[in-house]
């Protein structure tokens, strides 16, 4: 079968402009209407958290541990819009997740899903003494903290960011 000259032509361009993205998935993972994000940008994360009167304490500590990382939570996003299409871009933008699993909040394991169906690096936490980590996602590495030793779970973070893979050349490269 031979293709139409303009057909031929847009496969090419296309695949020319491909070889340029950081990554195979790119496509799937990001939004491609987007300018990808440049060398000394910070790379963006989103938080997956429940609302709770502990959130504070616990996303500041998850922004100190995040060096090199920006992180953004959904409720922090004041844009106008429908939210749920909000928080779908800021997942497709992000390089990794973290997902709160504490009260097994259904927005959160919502969210959870959206990234791993994106094949998204997530970061699980719960806090201790709290309902387990369902059966679904038990076999996946996660930290359990306290809220009042939060030092323990920054340094925990600290070495999970770390090891979060590269998404473009000018990344650093993960433990």
């Amino acid at each position: 079968v031979q293709l139409k000259e303009e057909i031929r032509e847009f496969v090419i361009q296309t695949d020319a402009q491909m070889k340029g993205l950081p990554r195979d998935d790119f496509v799937f993972g990001y939004p491609i209407t987007e300018k990808p994000r440049q060398q000394n940008e910070l790379r963006p994360c989103f938080l997956a958290m429940p609302t709770k009167n502990w959130l504070p304490n616990v996303q500041n500590t998850i922004k100190l541990a995040a060096e090199g990382f920006k992180c953004m939570l959904s409720v922090d996003n004041t844009a106008p819009g429908d939210i749920m299409n909000q928080v779908w871009r800021d997942i497709r933008r992000s390089d990794v997740i973290i997902a709160d699993l504490t009260e097994q909040n259904p927005n959160v394991f919502y969210e959870m899903g959206l990234a791993h169906a994106l094949g998204k690096a997530i970061i699980m936490i719960k806090q201790k003494d709290t309902v387990d980590v369902p059966f679904d996602v038990s076999n996946y590495k996660y930290c359990e903290y306290n809220l009042k030793e939060l030092d323990d779970l920054k340094i925990w973070l600290e070495s999970a960011f770390r090891s979060v893979p590269q998404r473009y050349v000018f990344d650093p490269f993960s433990d």
